[in-house]
């Protein structure tokens, strides 16, 4: 994850360059239409672009970290809640296959919302309840 990190710090130096170089040619050519301006510009986007495809990269790793330690956390807590007696926690056993079948239906459910366009209904409701059962 520090990998992403860095690149994305690195790209976004590379943007500060980009926008500092598109004002000394604005204002070498005194803010005419001039060719450098038009390549400083040009510049400008490419790391607009590459800027942008660092954070989604750095996300992406973060989104994975923040599941892993929720399943990790989620499966020491079943652990340990089976541990205990029943009659002490006040909670049935968990079942293995149950619990794997909900954290399914919960992944799926948060790759449709995260690539569902707004307003649009998934389906992953109804799977969520069927692994329920």
């Amino acid at each position: 994850m520090e990998s992403a990190i860095d690149a994305m710090g690195r790209a976004y130096d590379e943007l500060v360059a980009a926008i500092a170089g598109v004002i000394e040619a604005s204002e070498a050519s005194c803010g005419r239409p001039a060719a450098a301006t038009a390549e400083a510009v040009g510049s400008f986007v490419e790391r607009w672009v590459l800027f942008k495809e660092s954070c989604d990269r750095a996300e992406v790793e973060v989104e994975m970290a923040a599941r892993r330690i929720a399943a990790e956390h989620l499966m020491d807590a079943a652990a340990s809640v089976r541990m205990r007696p029943a009659e002490t926690t006040g909670l049935s056993p968990v079942s293995v296959p149950r619990l794997v079948r909900a954290m399914e239906a919960f992944d799926r459910l948060a790759a449709d919302l995260s690539t569902a366009p707004a307003g649009e209904k998934s389906e992953a409701p109804a799977e969520a309840d069927k692994a329920e059962d």
